[in-house]
């Protein structure tokens, strides 16, 4: 990496600076990575939004004394105070409920993985064990994922990481199974490794040196848009 007289011995950034700096390519793959960097972050940025629980009561329930449509909750919520809303109906193991659905007209209240899960009546671990599987995954995607960028080169992991996590971000809207929720955030936790780590290593490999500190703080605010996004998501379209 010495000698900056020979062509054929030259360090890497001035060959970059020697094929044009920061041209079509290099925009190309920093636009490119960025996105393929936030795909994955609107699961692990965005479980906040993904496991909320409808605001309380929340919920409609039908029971067998009337068909009507009445303010039901899972539980009694100790914490909450009832100054604001009426006091609601507690359907989970209450055989007069025949029916029960959250309350979207409420603009708090949002159809996630708490809703589609239905996690309401199950014990407040059922909940937290999907984000414990998402860093757990990453926590042991941190002890060989690295690696396996040095010895098999970057670009292989993080297309894996990519292509590995796709199907299960599609999965999720369909699968039922807290089980199948758990083993699939554990999964996509590795994954999340494999796209960071060796994404970000490779993408300032593929810029010149000077450039490198405004595309990795591009990165990072890209990243940490995703919330934004979300939000935008939730009170503008859904």
């Amino acid at each position: 990496m010495g000698g900056r007289l020979k062509a054929d011995n030259t360090p890497i950034n001035g060959e970059l600076v020697k094929a044009g700096g920061f041209g079509r390519y290099q925009w190309f793959v920093v636009i490119s990575m960025i996105l393929g960097q936030m795909s994955g972050g609107f699961i692990s940025h965005g479980i906040a939004y993904l496991e909320m629980p409808p605001e309380y009561p929340g919920y409609l329930c039908t029971t067998t004394t009337s068909i009507e449509e009445v303010v039901c909750a899972p539980k009694l919520n100790t914490e909450k105070e009832f100054e604001d809303v009426p006091i609601p109906t507690f359907f989970c193991d209450n055989d007069q409920v025949t029916s029960y659905k959250v309350d979207f007209e409420h603009p708090s209240n949002l159809y996630n993985l708490y809703t589609s899960l239905n996690l309401c009546c199950k014990p407040k671990r059922a909940t937290a064990l999907i984000a414990m599987a998402v860093f757990a995954g990453s926590a042991i995607g941190c002890l060989f994922m690295p690696r396996l960028g040095d010895l098999w080169g970057r670009k292989p992991i993080f297309c894996v990481s990519l292509a590995v996590q796709a199907p299960l971000m599609f999965s999720i809207t369909y699968i039922k199974s807290l089980q199948v929720i758990y083993a699939v955030a554990f999964i996509f936790g590795i994954c999340i490794i494999g796209r960071m780590a060796c994404g970000f290593l490779l993408m300032m490999e593929l810029v010149p040196t000077k450039y490198q500190s405004m595309v990795g703080a591009g990165l990072m605010v890209a990243e940490g848009s995703v919330q934004i996004i979300w939000t935008i998501y939730f009170v503008a379209i859904s």
